[in-house]
């Protein structure tokens, strides 16, 4: 039984030991007074680019796979929506996985657009219809996000290994010393 657990430990994904380490800061006493946007800024200066990409990949795939990216949004991990192109153009090129996600990513924007839209122009109606109104933008929003998850579900194993295989390769740039006091 101990070798085996061993071998579990052992077997963990870089992706997977850089998020550990970023969400060890949210559990923290003054990580968890944090909201998403200023974990992810935390991340970031105490521990780099890395650790803070491999957090909203990471949860980007959690949600999606667990709930769609309707529960991705509702969530509250869409904020670093803009983070996650930048990140896949930065570091991609031409991987027609990465292009289809990020035109799923796209997609997304594209659609939160016109929810954004939707519920602006709700503004002047009555409030005894504003509420019926928003209820259906939402479920509008539901369902055009449930339209992507598909997608993704599809390209999702060889996204992960591609993910894997980019952090394992930037984490091996990182000096030893430094290694080993962040992970």
């Amino acid at each position: 039984m101990e070798e085996t657990n061993k071998k579990e430990v052992e077997e963990e994904s870089i992706h997977q030991k850089l998020m550990n380490k970023a969400y060890d800061l949210w559990s923290t006493e003054e990580g968890k007074e944090l909201n998403y946007s200023d974990f992810l800024d935390v991340v970031s200066d105490k521990f780099g680019k890395l650790y803070s990409n491999a957090v909203i990949t990471g949860n980007l795939n959690y949600q999606v796979e667990n709930g769609g990216f309707y529960q991705w949004f509702e969530n509250g991990y869409v904020i670093a929506l803009g983070d996650l192109i930048i990140f896949f153009e930065e570091n991609f090129k031409e991987n027609e996985i990465i292009e289809k996600v990020k035109n799923l990513l796209n997609r997304v924007i594209d659609i939160l657009d016109w929810y954004d839209g939707g519920i602006e122009s709700l503004r002047g109606i009555d409030e005894d219809y504003n509420e019926f109104f928003i209820e259906k933008l939402e479920d509008q929003l539901m369902n055009e996000l449930s339209v992507l998850d598909e997608t993704y579900y599809e390209i999702n194993e060889k996204l992960n290994e591609i993910l894997e295989e980019y952090f394992k390769t930037e984490y091996e740039k990182i000096s030893p010393e430094i290694r080993e006091e962040n992970t």
